[in-house]
């Protein structure tokens, strides 16, 4: 692992020789086979960017605009009256108990992902992350953080959620509901439809980039519980010249069921 991270920064000119190629890798004792899925189980599931599972059939429940607001003030105050409005009808009738579970993550990944977006474009590292809530718990787990490379890895982002999913599949016995979040960039409301892609956080870390015409910035909020329900959030997110945040209102749309199906 080393020798691929400073591979990497060779190439992004941050060193100029690999040392770790100057010694053998020890040799370790063969282990258990991975759990994890491969690439092309990812893609199965839709975790590789483009996802085909939010393709178009997503997007065709968009609003015909966004309202843009402010994020002036305290920001906890402005997530939870938007969780309350949010429709989930997408998702089929749901319970209260059911719905409380949902809302509870949405609500703790807008406080987390939302306090890193208020600190300005490319100002931190925006990764994926994931929160599960324990079958009759009232609080919160945070899934492990993936180990991989997002400072210089294209793929990170695809490999965290990949991994994510796979400890969330592993403790499905013991839990209600599953959360990813990550950050994607889909078709602006009113426009042609378009698939929606997953963010690199390479790509994210540029504090000069431009959002492409005809598309937004959103967090995606991946959720499922083993009631059978399984609904994607957006946040359309963006900032405004003086780098101050501005959000949209919540958008559901359809997502598919990979933990409990």
């Amino acid at each position: 692992m080393l020798k691929r991270a400073l591979r990497r920064a060779q190439r992004h000119d941050k060193v100029a020789r690999n040392v770790a190629e100057l010694v053998d890798t020890p040799r370790g004792r063969p282990g258990r086979p991975s759990s994890s899925l491969s690439r092309q189980q990812a893609a199965a599931h839709g975790r590789t960017s483009p996802r085909p599972s939010f393709g178009r059939g997503a997007l065709l429940g968009l609003p015909a605009m966004i309202n843009w607001h402010a994020t002036a003030g305290e920001l906890d105050d402005i997530w939870k009256p938007m969780v309350d409005v949010l429709d989930m009808g997408v998702a089929g009738a749901i319970s209260p108990e059911v719905r409380a579970d949902l809302d509870k993550c949405v609500f703790g990944v807008l406080q987390g992902h939302g306090h890193k977006l208020a600190m300005g474009r490319g100002t931190t590292m925006l990764t994926p992350s994931g929160l599960v809530v324990p079958q009759g718990a009232e609080y919160m787990d945070m899934l492990s953080q993936p180990d991989v490379d997002f400072g210089y890895d294209d793929d990170s982002v695809a490999d965290a959620l990949n991994a994510l999913l796979t400890e969330a599949r592993g403790r499905a016995a013991e839990l209600s509901c599953v959360c990813l979040a990550y950050h994607v960039r889909m078709g602006e409301p009113g426009r042609e439809a378009r698939e929606i892609e997953i963010r690199k956080t390479t790509e994210l870390q540029d504090k000069g980039a431009v959002t492409p015409p005809g598309t937004i910035q959103a967090l995606a909020i991946d959720l499922e519980h083993r009631a059978g329900h399984a609904v994607a959030v957006f946040l359309p997110y963006d900032w405004d010249t003086g780098n101050g945040l501005r959000i949209g209102d919540l958008i559901a749309g359809p997502s598919h069921r990979r933990i409990w199906n």
